[in-house]
C-alpha cells in the first residue's frame, strides 16, 4: 500500500500529465482532419484514468478537477471550463459506476469508451444549457459516435501503460 504522501505525489503528477496532454491538444491542428467543433481527442482522460486504476477513484476526482480548472485557467475560457466540468462529472460518474458495478462486466476498454461518450454527453447537455436543446439531436449522435473511436485510443494507451507498470513492479 502506498503511503498518503505518495498518493499526493502521484496525483499531482496525473495532474501535471493531464494538464501537458491538454496543452498538446490545444496545439494539435486536429480541426483540419476531423472537422467538428469542439472535437478533441479526449488524451487528457489518459491520466484521470491512470489516477483511477492506480490510486483509487477520490484521487481521481481530484487530478479530473484539478486537471479541468488549471487547463481553463492557462488555455481555455469560462465557457470552456463549464463544458469540461460538465463533460468530467459525467465521466466521473462512469468511473464511480465501474467501481460500484460494471467491473465484473467492462474491462479498460469498456470503461474508456464509456467515460468518454458521458464526458461528450456532459458537454453536449452543457451546451444545450448555454445554447439551446437543438444541439442535443444533431450534435449527440455524432460526438457519440467518436466517442467510439477516441475511447478506444485512449483505452490503449492505458492498458499499455498499466502492462508495463505491472511488469516494472514485480
Amino acid at each position: 500500500m502506498r503511503s498518503q504522501a505518495d498518493k499526493l505525489a502521484y496525483c499531482s503528477l496525473f495532474t501535471a500529465f493531464g494538464l501537458i496532454l491538454s496543452y498538446v491538444e490545444a496545439i494539435l491542428p486536429i480541426s483540419l482532419i476531423i472537422p467538428i467543433p469542439g472535437f478533441k481527442l479526449g488524451l487528457a482522460n489518459i491520466a484521470v484514468m491512470l489516477a483511477f486504476f492506480m490510486l483509487g477513484y477520490g484521487y481521481a476526482c481530484a487530478v479530473s478537477i484539478a486537471r479541468i480548472t488549471l487547463s481553463a485557467l492557462l488555455f481555455g475560457s469560462v465557457t470552456s471550463f463549464w463544458f469540461s466540468l460538465a463533460g468530467g462529472a459525467l465521466a466521473l460518474a462512469a468511473l464511480l459506476l465501474y467501481k460500484l458495478i460494471l467491473s465484473r462486466f467492462l474491462g479498460v476498454m469498456g470503461l474508456s469508451v464509456m467515460s468518454a461518450a458521458m464526458h461528450n454527453i456532459g458537454q453536449c447537455l452543457a451546451c444545450a444549457v448555454f445554447f439551446g436543446h437543438y444541439v442535443l439531436t444533431f450534435y449527440l449522435p455524432i460526438l457519440l459516435l467518436v466517442s467510439l473511436i477516441t475511447g478506444s485510443l485512449t483505452a490503449v494507451i492505458i492498458h499499455r501503460f498499466l502492462k508495463v507498470k505491472a511488469i516494472t513492479k514485480g
